[in-house]
């Protein structure tokens, strides 16, 4: 078994210009590339073959698309408070599930714990919450601003092994535990964007490339690589994939 994963995972022929009118994309660990639009989602197999779509999903424009477990991705729809599963064929899984009949009340961000599970945002109570399948609460952070006297309003909310980040275009990193205990905070560059990567994390700028390990974040930044990003870049396998000019681009760094 681990022999064939390790076939899949080598086979890697993107190409280095897929036209495309998506508005945003992202890769699973199994080297499956996603196209999102504003209704709809294509799932590409490792050589940029299109294997799946969505249904037309008629909840509005999708907000997010989490592809960290890639058999179980969801699409999340913030104006509704909806979070839609799918299998790995891009079906729906199960019910589609209601953030706002679960006493949330305002779900900007939304992200997979690492037990299958979900870390909400929830912009009003200005706290964290961790909710299950059934939109039952496990855990929670509390109001973070009365607790660590910081107006949070988050742009970024990634799950990295047992840590759970929040970036804030303010107050840069903030770093919990998988059950949502605060742990520290960080100093980011500015206009940084946050990407997973293995157990750390990539700090993207549009002129540099650093990293993080969200285990020991007072560390600071690693070595930085000075390089142009494009905007909504990220970097996979050795490659930087943008969109522009009614394409997704990608070229190695």
């Amino acid at each position: 078994m681990r022999w064939i994963l390790a076939i899949v995972l080598m086979s890697f022929g993107w190409p280095e210009r897929l036209p495309t009118k998506a508005r945003d994309f992202t890769f699973d660990r199994l080297s499956n590339g996603y196209l999102v639009y504003d209704t709809y989602v294509d799932k590409y197999d490792p050589n940029g073959k299109l294997l799946f779509r969505t249904g037309d999903l008629n909840f509005g424009p999708i907000s997010s698309f989490d592809a960290t477990d890639p058999l179980k991705p969801f699409i999340f729809f913030r104006d509704q408070g909806i979070l839609c599963p799918l299998d790995n064929t891009m079906s729906l899984q199960g019910p589609t599930l209601f953030l706002y009949a679960s006493d949330f009340s305002q779900v900007d961000l939304v992200a997979r714990a690492i037990d299958g599970q979900y870390w909400c945002w929830d912009g009003l109570q200005n706290e964290l919450v961790k909710v299950d399948g059934t939109m039952q609460r496990i855990s929670s952070t509390g109001n973070l601003s009365a607790r660590l006297g910081l107006a949070l309003h988050p742009h970024q909310l990634v799950v990295v092994e047992n840590h759970v980040c929040l970036a804030d275009s303010v107050h840069g990193l903030l770093v919990f535990d998988f059950m949502g205990n605060y742990s520290s905070q960080t100093k980011l560059p500015h206009g940084a964007r946050l990407q997973p990567d293995g157990k750390t994390l990539l700090v993207l700028t549009r002129e540099s490339v650093a990293r993080l390990d969200p285990a020991s974040p007072l560390a600071g930044l690693g070595a930085s690589r000075a390089m142009a990003v494009p905007e909504g870049a990220k970097l996979y396998r050795g490659r930087m994939f943008w969109l522009e000019n009614g394409a997704l681009n990608s070229e190695a760094y």
